[in-house]
């Protein structure tokens, strides 16, 4: 291992760290839902459209949730926040790779 791939290795754990020392929200809260759904849908609907996940299998990562529900989701004028299984999921798929 030379200089820089131990720089490299330290700046990793020291980031890690950091990403372990920021609050978590509490999602058994409606309203930090309800304030973050938007958001998550977002991130979500991106994060499919980037994996090119079909419509059917990304309605199973959310929670297999009706085709209606689902549209509503995908189009981002969902009126309902995520429910907190849903909000887990989106953060599961977060921090996923394809």
């Amino acid at each position: 291992m030379n200089a820089n791939s131990s720089a490299v290795a330290i700046n990793r754990q020291e980031s890690e760290v950091e990403l372990d020392r920021k609050p978590s929200l509490d999602i058994s809260n409606p309203q930090v839902r309800f304030e973050y759904s938007l958001s998550a849908i977002l991130g979500f609907n991106a994060i499919m459209k980037a994996w090119a996940v079909q419509d059917e299998d990304a309605r199973k990562l959310i929670g297999n949730i009706p085709p209606e529900s689902y549209e509503e989701i995908k189009s981002g004028k969902c009126a309902e926040a995520l429910s907190e299984d849903q909000m887990i999921r989106v953060s599961v798929s977060v921090r996923s790779e394809p």
